[in-house]
Parts: structure tokens; sequence; C-alpha cells
């Protein structure tokens, strides 16, 4: 089996509900992919047979490429009248098709075969991350609205609730390489679309010795002796979630779970890190698309673009991968392996001629996009079939050029869609799981594997669920966007480099170690058990931290306002965190007794600080206003950000004994604290568990940056970001974008003027100052409070 066939994008497949307690005698499918009797599939595929037939079971085979079963969805599976050809619905014409007793006969054998089965096993090799298209065909198609779903019968509630289910797949990549700072991304992430009982994951056969593929195939029949009684994976009842306000998590189950480490499961995750091991333990020519489709002709037409359409339905594209598609003799027909097979047809120019002319297409495009309607959430099909047989080994991708060093580098792809289900079902908390993670197998696990820089996904959310105008909206909304599409920024992937080849493929320590601290995972797949980097699969421009939007948007708005924005992000800068005598470039005046302050004011006068240090100075001293963004780390500034501080802000450039507080250097700049929190607003009040935020503020905002001279505006918190929904994130943006629109004219915090101290008594309030006050209710400030109660939100809100 060939990396080819087992790396790639998995998407959607049934997932195995309940498996308990399963007596023998019961009927079992097996829906079989794979075209070569000689392999490891087929081994494993027989063995099923063997064991389960011998525990008494009866088992039916739907062999599909033995059977030429027809991959891709048409109006051709209905053999009657369909009643609106001008805007054909599969969905829907299948449904009055299956109630009416017209569909194919190919369709309604597999329908019989799953009504009386109490067990199904997908068996296939794993493409693209996904099942090949040929399987995919076969749940487009035999799993029909009506038949197979309802919007009321679906989930757990769904329509085959007391039949079990489950995933047997060979992969092309071993096991390390699908972990969690693996290359591929998570398992369990990539097995989200798809899933129900426990998968059975043979973990590259190809790559090694026939002992260990016996091992594995033992493996297998000993699970099957108790297969039926296994539990099945955990998924979130139907019932958790509300119907009336968009499929939202119900606030009592949101509550029940909101302290618990883990989300509920994959793609149900809350923010939170993924539950670990939850997914692998106990087209018509009036449709929507099409105008999307040809809006972008249009557009991009009139912009200079030539475009090609590939109208894979049109075409008739053939979605199966098989040795038809090799023209010549095979070099193996008895052990065909079709990745290997085609890179030596690809080299000798032997691929039949529907391949050779889309990988011509494809040579000459600078922009992909995939315009298609999400079926089982991934592509449809026809689309897979695409993937499967155009994006050979040789010519899209080999073991060296792959991911951000593939041969696609230098081409742009992305893709543009419709759901059936409205936005907020499919966010961290919706019915469908976040749409981040549902993205994943096919951005990083086929486009950007094959090297393209993908760009932000379009995504129409469920157009055939909202009025005319507002499907005209979205497609202004898409013909706006064009405008600027290929100067867009991609989304961020984690590169190559950071892996180790020689470890399989996990994350390189240092790497590691980098993102230890960080709130959030690299990517959606990348992401070290931490929560997921919120709009990761969704949204370019920025790292995918909650801190990199909040970044964003500033510079976004304040740019707009006329503003000239610089920005030192210290992780990419790879800023030295730490004050040492390296700061220096010149000799220091006493080695053996060094003082840093001291030291660095003398170097800071001759010029002999390092160039770092000097840089940050410059745009310090030219700066109105300093915005600090980051993650609030054990309460404060993280270790990065406190090294700027201590390094930059040296003695006698950011200040001195006589220029401090009130009277500092920085008097006639600004400056605030921009900041996200891992916990709720709640859990920083006075008599919340982590205290008041005002007490946590006091010595940034007054030791600080206040002692620097600082005019401090009050802080931008956005909290918890990475416990709210998408929609919620959304709006704090938003907040934040509305409050720079004034930023520069805000009335600075109150602190109190460094007059008010007698420097000869130890800098202590003066006696005028302290009987002045002595009657009020409340302190100066937080930090001069006179041993009475803290003026309320001192630290938080201008003007208290």
């Amino acid at each position: 089996m060939s990396e080819y066939m087992c790396m790639q994008n998995t998407q959607d497949v049934v997932r195995l509900d309940e498996v308990v307690g399963f007596p023998v005698s019961k009927k079992v499918l097996i829906v079989y992919a794979h075209q070569n009797s000689g392999s490891f599939n087929s081994a494993a595929k027989d063995t099923a047979v063997e064991v389960l037939t011998a525990k008494g079971c009866t088992v039916e085979v739907s062999d599909l490429y033995a059977m030429k079963f027809k991959a891709t969805a048409t109006a051709e599976d209905i053999t009657g009248k369909v009643k609106n050809a001008d805007h054909f619905c599969y969905g829907e014409e299948t449904k009055l098709a299956w109630e009416a007793g017209k569909l194919t006969a190919d369709i309604t054998e597999e329908q019989r075969k799953l009504t009386e089965a109490d067990l199904v096993i997908f068996q296939f090799p794993m493409y693209w991350f996904t099942v090949p298209a040929i399987m995919k065909g076969w749940m487009d198609r035999v799993l029909t609205l009506g038949f197979a779903f309802t919007h009321e019968k679906r989930y757990s509630q769904g329509i085959f609730k007391d039949k079990k289910a489950m995933l047997s797949f060979t992969t092309g990549s071993q096991e390390s390489m699908f972990s969690a700072n693996g290359i591929n991304g998570d398992m369990n992430v990539t097995l989200w679309p798809l899933q129900v009982l426990a998968p059975q994951i043979f973990w590259a056969p190809s790559h090694v010795l026939s002992e260990a593929r016996g091992t594995m195939l033992e493996g297998w029949c000993t699970r099957m002796q108790g297969l039926l009684g296994e539990n099945s994976l955990a998924f979130t009842p139907l019932d958790c979630f509300d119907g009336e306000k968009g499929y939202q998590l119900k606030p009592e189950v949101h509550e029940k779970h909101a302290a618990k480490e883990f989300g509920l499961t994959v793609g149900i995750h809350l923010g939170k890190a993924l539950p670990p091991n939850n997914q692998m333990k106990a087209g018509s020519s009036g449709s929507f698309n099409s105008a999307a489709k040809d809006a972008a002709v249009e557009v991009l037409t009139a912009k200079g673009c030539t475009v090609e359409v590939s109208d894979l339905y049109a075409m008739k594209f053939k979605a199966t991968a098989t040795a038809e598609d090799i023209t010549g003799k095979v070099k193996n027909a008895d052990h065909f392996c079709y990745g290997e097979e085609t890179k030596l047809a690809w080299e000798a120019g032997k691929l039949t001629a529907d391949i050779t002319e889309e990988q011509r297409k494809l040579t000459e495009a600078d922009l992909v996009i995939f315009q298609f309607p999400m079926y089982w959430f991934t592509v449809p099909a026809i689309m897979k079939g695409w993937m499967d047989r155009v994006l050979t080994l040789g010519f899209a991708f080999t073991h060296e050029k792959r991911y951000s060093q593939g041969i696609f580098k230098d081409k742009k792809a992305m893709l543009s869609f419709t759901t059936g289900s409205q936005e907020s079902m499919f966010s961290a908390n919706g019915i469908n799981g976040d749409m981040n993670v549902t993205l994943w197998p096919l951005q990083n696990g086929i486009l950007h594997y094959c090297g393209f820089q993908v760009l932000a996904p379009q995504i129409f959310w469920a157009p055939s669920h909202v009025p005319s105008e507002a499907r005209g909206t979205m497609l202004e909304s898409w013909c706006t966007r064009m405008q600027g599409l290929l100067g867009e920024n991609s989304l961020a992937f984690t590169p190559l480099d950071c892996f180790d080849g020689e470890k399989g493929y996990q994350l390189k320590p240092e790497v590691h170690e980098k993102h230890a601290a960080k709130e959030f995972g690299l990517t959606v797949g990348i992401h070290l058990g931490k929560a997921l980097p919120p709009n990761n699969q969704m949204k370019a421009g920025s790292s995918g931290s909650f801190n990199s939007a909040a970044i964003d948007a500033a510079v976004e708005v304040l740019t707009a306002k006329g503003c000239t924005v610089e920005v030192s992000d210290l992780y990419a800068m790879k800023f030295k965190a730490t004050a040492t005598a390296e700061d220096i470039t010149g000799k220091v005046k006493n080695a053996d007794h060094f003082c840093y302050g001291e030291e660095t004011k003398l170097a800071w006068e001759a010029g002999k600080l390092t160039a770092d240090i000097t840089e940050e100075q410059r745009k310090l001293t030219e700066a109105d206003l300093v915005i600090f963004q980051f993650p609030m780390y054990w309460f404060t500034v993280p270790a990065i950000m406190k090294g700027w501080m201590d390094r930059v802000l040296t003695l006698g450039f950011a200040f001195t004994h006589e220029k401090r507080y009130s009277q500092g250097i920085f008097k006639d700049k600004k400056a605030m604290l921009s900041f996200t929190t891992g916990s709720q607003e709640s859990m920083f009040s006075a008599n919340g568990i982590n205290g008041d935020m005002n007490v946590t503020l006091w010595p940034l905002q007054n030791g600080i940056l206040h002692y620097c001279g600082f005019q401090v505006l009050a802080p931008q918190i956005f909290w918890a970001p990475s416990h709210v929904p998408s929609e919620a994130r959304g709006t704090m943006l938003e907040s934040w974008r509305t409050r720079m629109q004034g930023l520069l004219g805000e009335n600075p915090l109150a602190f109190t003027p460094l007059d008010c101290f007698d420097g000869e008594k130890g800098y202590q309030l003066k006696p005028e100052v302290h009987e002045k006050h002595a009657a009020k209710e409340f302190g100066l400030t937080v930090g001069i409070h006179l041993g009475k109660a803290l003026p309320p939100n001192n630290q938080m809100k201008a003007g208290v």
C-alpha cells in the first residue's frame, strides 16, 4: 500500500454507534473497497468473513470495485421522472424516488443489505485522509434522505440507532505520524467526520515485514471474537442540543462540562483540549454551486485571468481509481499498488487521457478553486475521485516534496462549498462539531499535503434554507472577495522542517518546547493536546490564535485610520527573553559585580546595546501609542514579553530616578494592555477564585507602564475566548474594532501623581494628601489604598 493510498483526507463516513452485547446469529455487511485481491485490505476482509461466519453470523460483502459500483450521485440514479429537472436537488429527488420505489437497482440492493445488517464494517485503504472515492460514492448514493436519515431522525436518534458500524482500514504512514504532534495531525481529528465502534487501524502494512502484517491480522482475528459485544465510541446525544437555537449545546449541558479539562468529543470540543482517543477507543446547472462557479468565472475573467472549468458531472469524470487508469502494462499485476503503478505510468506518459488533461490544467493553474456541495462532511465522490486519480504520486507529491515543501508550493488552492446545515450547527458546541475540524483532512491532508498555499474557504451556509435575497447577498460577498482573492494570505500550517523525519515525523523537541506555554495548539491537527486555535482552518493571516486575530484587527483598523503601525512579533522574531551581559556589545564597567541596570544605562549612552534592543527602542521612541497584545500566563505577561520589558525599558532610556511615574520619560505617549484570559470574567472578581482583576493588573499597569510615564489606557480584556462559541469570539473582535475607532482620544486610567509623595520621607503620601482622603470611602488607587476598600475598577476603567 503506497503512502498515496493512505495519507489523504478523511472527511465523512459512518461510525459505529452502539456495539454492546450483540448475540450471535446476526447479519454483517462488509462494504469493501480495494481493487487488488492480493492486498492487505483483501486479507483483512477475508479474515473478517471467516471469523464472523465461524461465530454464526451471516456475512454479505459488497465488493465495490468488483461490482463496478457507480460512484457519482446523479439524476440517473432515479428510474422515473424527477420532480424538478430544472433545479435538480439530489437529496430531495432521491427521497421521493426512494418513497416511490424508483431508485436504481444497485442502490436498492445496497439499501436492502444495509436494512438487514446488524453490523456494518467499512474495509478500505485510506486515500487522502478519508475513504476512496468509490466508497464515498456508496455513501452518497445509498445513504439517501428518507432511507438513512431525516431532519428528525439523525445522530443519537437516527434511523440506524439499533445498528452498529465501524471502520477498518490501512494507512500509508506509521502511527506516530498521526499523533497530536505528528506531521499528519491527530488521527482522532481525521476520523471525526467518519465514524462509531472504535476503528481497526492497520498502520502502514506496506512498510513492515510480512511477519508484522501477520501479527496485525492476528490482532484483528482476536478482536473480532468479542467485536459484537464492544462498547461504542462516545458521542453527544441529540437531546443535548437546542433545536430552536441553532442546535447549540443546551446551557445546562454546557455548564455541566464547563470545568472539565476536555471537550465533550473531538468535534464538540467547547474550545477545550480534545478528549484523548475520543475517536479511537471505547450537482445541477440550476444549483447555488453552479451560480457560485459562474460568478467566479465572470469576476476572475474580468480581472484578466484565464479561467478553465472542469465540470466533473458534465465530463462524466470517472471517480474510481483502478488499473484501467494506466494505458500500458503494469509492473506488478498480481500485487497491484495504485500509487506506485500510476507513478511509473505518469513518468512513462501512460496515464489515461482524462487524467493527463486534468494534470495539464493543474500544472498551468496559479489558483485552483474546488466548488462543491458538502456531502457527508466532505467533497462528493466524483470530486474525491478527481483527487484520487489526478493527484498522483510523482506528479502531485513525493516523500521528499510534500506539505510546506510540496510540489505545488507556488500555487494557491481553496475550497468553496455549500452546506445543508446553518453555521451555528458547525461550531465548537454545535451538533455537527467545529467546521475547523471537519476541514482539516481536506485542507491539510490533500491541499497542503501537495504543497498548495491554502486560502481560507468560502462557505455558503445552508443556501437552500434562506430566502433568495440572502442567497444573492452570499454571491455578492463572494464576488467582492474575488476582487482581492489572489492577494490573500494563506492559512497557517506547521512547516515540514518542524518535524523530525528520523523520528517518525514527530514535532522536534525545540518546536514543542517553544509552544509548551502557549494557550492553543499549533493547528487543528497538530494541537499538542491543547485547545484548538480558533478558526485555524477558516481564516488566514494569523497564527490561528485569538491574540493573533486581535493584533490583526488592530493593524487593519488603525492603518485604515491613517496610523503607521509596526508590529514586534516576539515569537516570530525569536526575541531573547533573558536580560544578560550579552545585551552589551562592548566591555562592561564591572564584570565582577555586574549590575544589569547600571551597565545597560552606560551601554545605551554609548550606543553599545545589541541590535535587537536598539531596534525595539527605536520603535518605542517613534510610537505615540503602544499596545501590548498577549495571552495572560500565570496572572501576568508571558516570559518572552516580560523579557522585552526587562531588556528594552532600560535605565536612562525608559526611566531615571527623577523621571518616572507621572513625570516619566514617556509621559507624552499612551500605552495599554490587550490580552486574553483562560478564565471567565466572574473568576477574576473580588469574590472570584482568581481574585480581583484590578489587583492583578496593578503591577503591570502601575509598576511598568505608569512607572515609565505612559498614560495608561484601560485594558482590552478578552475573557476566556477559548471557552466560548466562535460567534462570541467574533463579537469580542467586533467590540475591539469599534473601540479602536476612538482609542487615541480616550482618557487614561487614574494614578496618584508623583508630587503627592514626599521624596525625603521614603516617598510616602504627603500628610495633606492623606488628610484630604481620610473621610473618603475608598483608597486613592488599588495600590495606594490607605487601608480602605479598593476603588472599584480603578485599573479597568478610565476616570475612576
